[in-house]
Parts: structure tokens; C-alpha cells; sequence
């Protein structure tokens, strides 16, 4: 990437940037500079810039949490809402589908396309082309997590590992990934399978090279009482705000959407 497109990536926080301060739980933050990367090498080069300059980032999507999570403190907001790209899907083994995704389409925006069939698929491979007119053919399919904001981004719905009013019987975000893509803290890029990595004794082997060791008691909450054996590393990002990474593409599983959806109030 040239240096030219990297200065016009990270822009100094100005007066029309004064929203990206703030989500919907009214807390208001502060930050010095912002940028809207639109593809992964873009949001690698901005961590790796930042890293070098000590400069704290915050990762946002479409800032519809009400816990804060989206708003800056100090430095940097990495906002993820223009990478909301359909990449391709997948028939899977089992004659179910996958989809790919960007993190920052919001819910609304992906159940539009899975709904409408229609997808813009420039770029797609021949393997995604065929699985599309096999996709068209097939019952309706959806993605179960409902965290009842279909405004939220499929990126904030997984780092947060919603869970919605739906969970009840298809569970929380994280078991409807298939697969990410992050790049991490240090700015390397991690493509990780769900059950491709494990922890054992505390420590999971990275993609290519390296481990990585954590303490069990800071996951005492959410993790069983053996997190020591068969954590995996996917969930250590579908859940963590971004604390250790940003996720730039997701593989979802899709199912058949019921013939009758209820709601009591």
C-alpha cells in the first residue's frame, strides 16, 4: 500500500466525525483520529501504522451496543461500517450453505440479500458461482442470531457473541461462525477454522507459527470448568469487543427459516 492512501486512511478526527464518538448507551468518548477501511490490507497497514506509533485503538461497527463498547477513550477508531461486502457462498457437504460476509453489513442488509437472492457476486469464484444457483433453488435461509437491532453489524454481532431473544433455542452468535479472518493486535493475519485450534493446559497454537497463553481465570465466566482442554481459539475473538484482534471476514452458517416466526409480549 503507498504511503499516500495510508495518510488518507487515518484522518484527524474533525467536527463531522463527532458521532463516531458515541454509541447507543449516550456514553461520549474521545479519540484523535479515525479512519473507514473498505478491505482487510487496509485495516492490517492502519494496525501496523498505529502499533509502531503506541496509538490505542477501538474497534467499531455500527455502534448500536449499549454498553460502550464502541466508544473511544483515547487515540485511534477503526470503524468497520464500509466493509460490508457479500464475498461468496458455499454449499457445504451436507447440501447446507455458508455464507461469507465483511463484518461491517449490518443484519437488515444481509437478510435483504439471503431473502431477495440477489447478490452482487463481482468477484466471486466459480465454486461461490455455483453454489448460488444452487443457493436459489433451495428453501428460504437465514441466520438465527436476532439481538433485535437489525442495524447491528454482523462483525459487532459475533465480537460481542450476542445473543438475542432467539437464543433460547439457537444459542449465541459464536456457534453460527464457521470460520474468521482477524488481523491481530501485532497486525499478523489469522484465517481460522472452527476447531483447527485448540487450547490445552492454557496455551493454542497460532495459524502459521507461535502460541498463545492465557489465563483460565479470566474466562472462568464464560468458559466450562476444563477451558484448560478444547477452548477454542475462534471464540477467544467471537466475544472479546476486539481486545484481541479485528475480525475482517466471517463464514456463517445459514439454516432454513421457520414456517412461522412468534413473538408474545
Amino acid at each position: 500500500m503507498k504511503a499516500k492512501r495510508l495518510v488518507d486512511l487515518i484522518q484527524p478526527l474533525q467536527d463531522q466525525h463527532q458521532d463516531y464518538l458515541k454509541d447507543e448507551s449516550r456514553i461520549s468518548g474521545k479519540a484523535e483520529s479515525i479512519s473507514f477501511p473498505e478491505e482487510e490490507a487496509q485495516v492490517q497497514a492502519i494496525v501496523k501504522t498505529l502499533l509502531k506509533q503506541k496509538i490505542p485503538i477501538t474497534v467499531q461497527g455500527s455502534r448500536t451496543g449499549m454498553t460502550g463498547g464502541a466508544v473511544p477513550v483515547r487515540g485511534h477508531i477503526l470503524n468497520l461500517s464500509k466493509m460490508k461486502k457479500v464475498t461468496g457462498l458455499k454449499l457445504e457437504p451436507d447440501a447446507g450453505f455458508s455464507i461469507h460476509v465483511q463484518p461491517g453489513i449490518s443484519l437488515s442488509e444481509l437478510d435483504q440479500q439471503l431473502f431477495s437472492r440477489a447478490f452482487d457476486h463481482d468477484g466471486w469464484d466459480k465454486n461461490a458461482i455455483r453454489a448460488l444457483a444452487a443457493f436459489k433453488k433451495a428453501d428460504r435461509l437465514f441466520w438465527p442470531p436476532d439481538p433485535s437491532e437489525r442495524s447491528a453489524s454482523i462483525g459487532g454481532i459475533t465480537a460481542n457473541n450476542s445473543r438475542g431473544t432467539c437464543a433460547f433455542h439457537y444459542g449465541s452468535a459464536r456457534h453460527h461462525v464457521k470460520h474468521i479472518r482477524v488481523v491481530d493486535a501485532t497486525g499478523e493475519i489469522h484465517s481460522i477454522t472452527r476447531g483447527q485450534y485448540l487450547f490445552s493446559q492454557g496455551v493454542c497454537p497460532l495459524p502459521g507459527a507461535g502460541a498463545i497463553q492465557l489465563d483460565p481465570a479470566v474466562f472462568k465466566q464464560q468458559a466450562p470448568d476444563n477451558f484448560m482442554d478444547g477452548y477454542d481459539l475462534m471464540d477467544l475473538y467471537l466475544g472479546s469487543e476486539g481486545m484481541f484482534g479485528v475480525i475482517t471476514q466471517l463464514t456463517l452458517s445459514l439454516q432454513q427459516l421457520p414456517k412461522a416466526l412468534w413473538g408474545l409480549v
